[in-house]
């Protein structure tokens, strides 16, 4: 009879026996990141035992499978380079009594499981394996066996308790248990090496990490602790499950596995991801390996279990590679467990082989787990004839409750798979992941934002009616002068009338070529009286693309100012009025229109994917709709001061002009030469007493990284243009009156959420949508993804703007009917996903890029430079080079040629605006394509190295850190290494780093942290050496390197 647990294979192609495997390698060098990560390579099995147990036996049957099975009784080197059987362990046994203690024997069980959960292992200090009898009552025990994965994994557990039960049997009918037959041997269809290849063939190409909406982002340095979340799927679904399976000819862990890659792809948005599953045969151990997942919305259920079946079987089939090795054969560098392939894992557990023990009635339970290593990790037993899922999820990312809810999702596809009917032709984007309560609450409870205003009325009322209030409070200044209401209200109103007489009234489009200042604000007030309709003509952008915006919105009249003359490519043809001119003009008798909220307030120019602006009408009850809420939430009153820095082309600049005029507050006005020099905006915003700024987290960065940040303490900011980086939400919340996430298109009129930032607030959310404006996140098919699933965010109520100007087919594309409130909606192109009310983003489901608040469309760039020639394609790009240094990006396929950059700058320069200007054109002979023949922006490479560092990394003087950068250099092989560089980002991976903690702690006695070195710069790893020593090595180290790079020969 076959011994259940026999784990000796002979197989002469394993190498060495004083060698580890690389799958013993790979389990030692995730322990080394401290004493957590130890935690997750340890498993705690609870083997209650009910019945007169003879504890004698069950000892002697287990210091049998002790002595006889070499596996339970290895360690590693400190380093991790040799593994070792010890002969000389005694067994790790050990006996408690909890019986005096009555009823609480219980509790004490449970502490002390809690206890042993949190006892590392050390691979280095074996036993690797600790065996507890605790004895609750005089007839109730429970085994206790922890195990380091690199003794037992989960499924080798279930053989030696196997075993143990069989071995226990014979002792106590007085027999001996038989002999272990001859070791196995290892019948592998193909060898590591061929393994790792087919493996590499499969991830050529590395998928995305699955972007999931964890409650707070990655943290800086990896951390291993958990939280988990457990459910029981009802027998009745089981069964359902089943019948699927038979049906489609594919096993229960391929239906569960599907149901879990269909909750990934509909929680994360992604189509091509991986999922970690443990792999392994009876001599290869128990492993995670990423199996590639490619999960379409408009596949039916039948042909994706069919793809997971056969991926599962492929996995099986070539189980003898690691993650490790792939990484490296990849020439990815990993930095701890942070990678696309294994973070996110699942793993089914048949359960355990069936056995008894002679007299007793067992039950095996699962001790729990407190660590993991990677983000998210899927777990489902069987449960009598139910299913135990758990989910478990790093805990600086997730929540207990998030993941609570998440495991209710996933039950909620795993019952339609297991529904009457034919649920093998549903399409997975037809799987629910929503029940009707939670349809209601993201449809309608999370979107209850209803109030009253007058939708007839135009935003010239609004501000006539503060006139009335306050005629002699301030409304504006700007350089020393200043405007009160009844004085800003007369100049308005004789433009206008100056206008009206001209002709210009509702359904007119008039340009506004105005320097910043109060003229600009009287121009298009006056314009608004009038009925017509403004468009801004920023004097900063290029000639050629305001000639564009002029023809393409038909002006036939510009408001201009004597200081900033328009150019002749856009006067021509039109009548130039200049605002001072008109306003003096008398009124004589000429009456204002009625202006109402179907008229047509102003045309806002955004760039366009085609290579030409479009222009975004907004009408007037979008903008008082806006207006109105805004001094609702966050608020505004008559004794709030606003500085406006912004650019009328710009449209949040409507929230400076507007909100203050029809609140009674002031608004400063920031002249060019103001808002251009962060210094001097910060002396205006202490001078003028301002108390609300509106601005980006670009000039927000700018104001303090001078040292003003002192400007902002008094201030309520109103941030948005572009994400907010949590480092500056940190450092403002808190030191700031208030601070606010503002979010919202052009399309929407400014702004359609906000949030208040609250100190410890991670991540930052987009916030709750604002009065009569609903948000929704929905899927590709158009329907609600639950809260925590990501999906693209429609925005509809009544700030949706008009449309597109003279472009129906671009309207009917971005602006459609709301089939769930009716009204209509508008597509952003954001990707984010709900949580506790609140709206999150999550990227782009597009190219679209922002820089510094601007929104720009790559093919509005890439156009303009195609046009170029020997351009052949290129593509425009958005690259971080440090937390306040976004830049923009231009790869070029073109012919050689010395002057093409310069070339390609002056036309750009002439067609786009500043914000739009490329700092990096990088020339390429052709550019990366994917297998569809598209560009792939993935596969482009980094920038040059000038362009990257700006100027060469500075070579380390300080004895330490030339110390250590000279390891750096022997162990990667790179030429240039700078005190500010960190490990891995000059090419150094974990294996590498692990040699250089252990080079250094023998040469210097200094043990540096694995932790340290995957986040630490050079300069900072050198901090921790005393500095007597350094001068002594260095020597040694730089004729060692010498050598290696043959510069002694």
């Amino acid at each position: 009879m076959n011994h259940p647990f026999d784990d000796r294979c002979a197989d002469p192609d394993t190498g060495s026996p004083a060698s580890p495997s690389e799958i013993q390698t790979e389990k030692w060098l995730a322990g080394q990141y401290g004493d957590t990560a130890m935690l997750a390579l340890a498993h705690l099995t609870l083997l209650r035992l009910d019945g007169p147990l003879d504890a004698a036996a069950l000892k002697q049957a287990a210091a049998g499978l002790w002595w006889r099975h070499d596996s339970l009784r290895i360690g590693l080197s400190p380093d991790g380079q040799l593994r070792r059987v010890y002969d000389d362990l005694p067994l790790p046994w050990s006996s408690h009594d909890f019986s005096p203690d009555g009823a609480s024997a219980e509790t004490r069980l449970a502490e002390h499981v809690q206890a042993r959960l949190r006892t590392p292992f050390d691979p280095a200090h074996p036993p690797l394996l600790q065996l507890e009898l605790l004895r609750l009552d005089v007839d109730r025990h429970v085994l206790l066996l922890h195990a380091h994965e690199l003794v037992l994994d989960r499924r080798t557990t279930g053989r030696l308790l196997a075993a143990l039960a069989q071995d226990y049997g014979e002792f106590v009918a007085g027999r001996e248990p038989a002999e272990l037959p001859p070791p196995l041997q290892a019948a592998h269809s193909e060898t590591p090496a061929e393994a790792l290849a087919w493996w590499r063939a499969r991830h050529a190409s590395l998928p995305d990490p699955l972007a999931l909406p964890a409650d707070r982002p990655v943290p800086p340095r990896p951390h291993f602790d958990a939280v988990g979340a457990r459910r029981v799927l009802p027998a009745a679904t089981v069964a359902g499950l089943c019948r699927l399976a038979r049906l489609c000819g594919v096993t229960l862990h391929d239906v569960l596995l599907a149901g879990y890659a269909a909750f990934l792809m509909r929680m994360s948005g992604q189509h091509d991801f991986a999922v970690g599953v443990p792999v392994g045969t009876h001599c290869v151990p128990l492993h995670f390996l990423p199996l590639r997942l490619g999960v379409e919305p408009a596949q039916d259920v039948r042909t994706l279990l069919a793809h997971v079946a056969a991926a599962l079987r492929d996995a099986e089939a070539h189980s003898q590679a690691t993650v490790m090795g792939l990484l490296r054969a990849l020439g990815v560098h990993r930095r701890g467990t942070e990678d696309a392939l294994t973070g996110v894992s699942f793993e089914f557990d048949p359960g355990m082989p069936a056995f008894a023990f002679a007299g007793l009635r067992h039950r095996v339970l699962d001790g729990g787990r407190v660590a993991l290593l990677g983000e998210l990790q899927a777990r489902v037993t069987p449960e009598d004839d139910a299913l135990a899922m758990e989910f478990h999820g790093s805990s600086p990312r997730f929540d207990a409750a998030t993941l609570q809810r998440w495991l209710g999702h996933y039950a909620t596809v795993l019952e339609a798979l297991a529904g009457p009917g034919e649920p093998a032709r549903l399409q997975v984007a037809d799987l629910p992941l929503l029940d009707a309560e939670g349809r209601a609450q993201v449809l309608q409870g999370w979107n209850d934002t209803a109030r009253d205003y007058d939708r007839e009325r135009g935003l010239p009322a609004l501000i006539a009616a503060q006139v009335e209030r306050t005629p002699h409070r301030i409304a504006a200044e700007c350089a020393g002068e200043q405007l009160d209401y009844a004085a800003l209200e007369q100049r308005t109103r004789a433009v206008a009338l100056a206008l009206v007489r001209r002709g210009i009234g509702r359904g007119d489009l008039v340009g506004v070529y105005v320097a910043r200042g109060l003229d600009m604000l009287v121009a298009v007030l006056g314009i608004l009286r009038s009925g017509a309709a403004y468009v801004p003509l920023d004097p900063e952008f290029p000639e050629q693309r305001l000639a564009y915006m002029a023809e393409h919105a038909a002006l036939r009249h510009l408001l201009v100012a004597p200081a900033l003359q328009p150019p002749a490519t856009l006067a021509e043809g039109r009548e130039c009025l200049a605002v001072g001119e008109l306003a003096a003009e008398p009124p004589g008798d000429t009456a204002l229109p009625d202006v109402h909220g179907d008229d047509l307030a102003y045309v806002l120019f955004t760039s366009g994917s085609t290579g030409k602006p479009k222009g975004v009408r907004i009408l007037h009850r979008n903008l008082v709709n806006f207006l109105l809420g805004m001094r609702e939430r966050p608020g505004y009153t008559a004794d709030d001061a606003l500085c406006m820095v912004t650019t009328l082309s710009f449209d949040i600049a409507g929230l400076e002009l507007y909100l203050p005029l029809i609140s009674g507050g002031r608004m400063v006005i920031a002249t060019t030469a103001e808002y251009t020099n962060p210094l001097a905006l910060g002396v205006l915003l202490v001078h003028t007493r301002c108390t609300v700024f509106q601005t980006t987290p670009s000039l927000l960065r700018m104001l303090q990284g001078i040292g003003r940040a002192d400007a902002l303490h008094g201030l309520r900011l109103f941030v948005g243009g572009e994400a907010m980086p949590l480092a500056l939400a940190r450092s403002l919340a808190g030191h700031c009156v208030e601070l606010w996430n503002m979010y919202g298109p052009t399309e929407t009129t400014i702004w359609s959420s906000v949030a208040r930032v609250e100190p410890g607030m991670e991540p930052i959310p987009l916030g709750r949508p604002i009065a009569n404006t609903r948000l929704y996140v929905l899927d590709g098919r158009g329907q609600p993804q639950p809260p925590g699933a990501i999906g693209e965010i429609w925005i509809a109520g009544d700030g949706v703007a008009d449309g597109y100007l003279h472009r129906p087919d671009l309207t009917a594309e971005r602006f459609v009917d709301d089939p769930f409130a009716g009204g209509r909606m508008y597509r952003t192109g954001d990707r984010g996903y709900w949580r506790d009310g609140q709206l999150y983003f999550s990227g782009r489901a597009d190219d679209q890029i922002k820089v510094r608040g601007y929104r720009i469309e790559p093919g509005d760039i890439e156009a303009a430079a195609a046009a170029e020639p020997g351009v052949r394609e290129c593509v425009a790009v958005a690259r971080a080079f440090g937390d306040n240094d976004v830049r923009l990006v231009l790869y070029v396929a073109a012919t050689e040629a010395d002057d093409l950059a310069e070339r390609l700058r002056a036309r750009l320069q002439r067609q786009l605006p500043a914000y739009m200007q490329p700092q990096h054109i990088e020339r390429m002979d052709a550019l990366p394509q994917t297998p569809n023949g598209k560009i792939d922006r993935k596969a482009l490479p980094p920038p040059s190295a000038a362009g990257l560092r700006g100027t060469p990394s500075a070579e380390p003087t300080e004895p330490r850190q030339a110390y250590l950068a000279a390891i750096w250099r022997e162990l990667i092989g790179v030429e240039h290494v700078g005190p500010n560089d960190t490990f891995f980002d000059v090419g150094g991976h974990s294996l590498l780093a692990a040699e250089f903690v252990a080079r250094v702690q023998r040469e210097t006695s200094v043990r540096l942290h694995l932790l340290d070195v995957a986040s630490g710069t050079l300069a900072v790893l050198a901090s921790e050496l005393p500095e007597q020593f350094a001068d002594e090595r260095r020597g040694s180290l730089l004729q060692r390197l010498r050598r290696r790079l043959g510069w002694d020969r």
